[in-house]
């Protein structure tokens, strides 16, 4: 094993193209899926601990990387009690089902939180796209998972999904 460039990482569509409503236009939602993710677990437990949870986008010996960033700790609570705060309500009390809308801006009222997680082909990948959705869903949120190949994920502007903000 030796450490790499290489870095799982999540990113938001805030300003979805089509009629869809903007689910993570809000910080504290943003906020609140962080809190709900266990990163440090899912180091330990899907690389056996033989790499750490970045800071940033930049490895963490890299010269240009800030040093005074920091990760949000893994806290479940925290993250219902934002996504509560912003309007996502858990209306008929189950955990497996995704939390609704209530006054949330941008979203129509009884909108569920749940989206698609797009995620490139391969063992690793899958494992860690997994991880994520059970982590959110112990928080009310649904993910979706959708295993693309990598040149259908990244294709370019603006058909592919992610450079297309599709």
């Amino acid at each position: 094993w030796s450490a790499g460039s290489e870095m799982e990482r999540l990113d938001f569509n805030l300003a979805p193209q089509s009629n869809a409503p903007a689910l993570f236009a809000d910080a504290r939602t943003r906020r609140a899926v962080a809190a709900c993710l266990n990163r440090e677990a899912l180091v330990r437990d899907l690389l056996f601990g033989m790499s750490v949870v970045p800071q940033g986008y930049l490895p963490p010996d890299h010269p240009l990387q800030a040093q005074d960033l920091s990760q949000p700790a893994a806290d479940p609570a925290e993250g219902v009690r934002l996504l509560e705060e912003v309007g996502w309500l858990d209306s008929d009390g189950a955990v497996a089902s995704p939390r609704q809308s209530e006054g949330v801006a941008g979203v129509p009222n009884g909108t569920a939180l749940q989206f698609g997680l797009l995620i490139p082909q391969g063992a690793l990948h899958l494992a860690v796209g997994q991880r994520i959705q059970q982590d959110l869903a112990g928080c009310g949120i649904q993910a979706d998972l959708e295993v693309l190949s990598s040149q259908d994920l990244f294709e370019a502007w603006p058909d592919g999904r992610v450079f297309g903000r599709g």
